[in-house]
C-alpha cells in the first residue's frame, strides 16, 4: 500500500506533508542511527498502541517484562505508562495524544519520535520546541536532511516499521485489536477516518509481516489476527 492509494482512502494533501515535513526539520536534531541500532537491534520489541485492550496487555507486559527489554509507547498510550510512572524506552507520536504526558516522558529521559503530516503543523511548532530531551522527526512524504520515512502510517504500524527497520529479535503488539472498537487511549479523533486508519495499519502491517523475517506477535487476546501475525 503506497502513500498514492492512502492518499486516495483518506485525502491527503502531499503539498501540506512537504511543509509539515520541513516545519519538523527544523525543530529537530540529526537522526542518530547508532543510538536506534544499538537500543533495538536483536531485543524483545513491544509495541503500546491505544486499542481497548491496552490496559489489560500493559499490566501482563510491563509486570514480566526483562531489564532489556524494549518498550515503545504510541501517542496516547504515553499517558497510561506515565499514570504508572514507567518510562517507556522510545515514544512515537504525530502529537494527537496526551501532550502532557509527552513532553513530561521526553524531560524525563524517553527518546521522542514526533511524525509531521499536514493536519499537525500547528502543534509542532507549538510542542516540539518544548521537548527539551531527545527527538527525532519522521515523515510519510520524501525524507529530509533532519526527517526520515521508515514506512507506516498510523502512529502505530510506523512505531512497528521504525522497530523492524533495526532488526529486533522479536516484535510485540500490545494494545493493538484492529477492531471496530476505539480505545480510551486514542486522544480526539473522527470516527469514520479513525476507522479508516486503522485499516491502513492492519494492511500495511499485514504486507510487512509478509515480506521481514522478524517475528511480529500480537498479543492481545481476542485482538484480529493479521495475516502472518501470530497472535500468542
Amino acid at each position: 500500500m503506497d502513500y498514492a492509494e492512502i492518499q486516495g482512502l483518506i485525502g491527503l494533501s502531499r503539498v501540506d506533508d512537504e511543509r509539515a515535513r520541513d516545519v519538523l526539520d527544523g525543530l529537530v536534531s540529526l537522526w542518530d542511527d547508532v543510538l536506534f541500532r544499538e537500543g533495538i537491534r536483536g531485543k524483545e520489541v513491544y509495541v503500546f498502541g491505544c486499542g481497548p485492550s491496552l490496559k489489560e496487555d500493559f499490566f501482563r507486559v510491563v509486570g514480566g517484562r526483562a531489564d532489556e527489554d524494549v518498550l515503545i509507547s504510541v501517542d496516547g498510550s504515553i499517558r497510561l505508562f506515565m499514570g504508572e510512572s514507567i518510562l517507556p524506552n522510545f515514544h512515537v507520536t504525530d502529537l494527537d495524544g496526551d501532550i502532557p504526558s509527552t513532553i513530561k516522558a521526553n524531560c524525563e529521559g524517553v527518546v521522542t519520535v514526533v511524525h509531521a503530516h499536514g493536519d499537525n503543523i500547528a502543534k509542532l511548532k507549538d510542542v516540539v520546541p518544548e521537548l527539551e530531551g531527545t527527538v527525532f522527526g519522521t515523515t510519510q512524504v520524501e525524507p529530509s536532511k533532519n526527517v526520515k520515512n521508515f514506512g507506516g502510517f498510523t502512529d502505530g504500524d510506523r512505531a512497528i516499521y521504525l522497530a523492524e527497520h533495526y532488526k529486533p529479535k522479536t516484535i510485540y503488539l500490545a494494545g493493538m485489536d484492529f477492531g471496530e472498537e476505539i480505545g480510551e487511549y486514542s486522544g480526539t479523533f473522527d470516527p469514520i477516518r479513525k476507522k479508516k486508519k486503522l485499516y491502513i495499519g492492519k494492511k500495511l502491517l499485514t504486507e510487512l509481516a509478509g515480506k521481514t523475517d522478524v517475528p511480529i506477535v500480537n498479543l492481545t487476546s481476542g485482538g484480529v489476527e493479521l495475516e502472518n501475525i501470530p497472535l500468542k
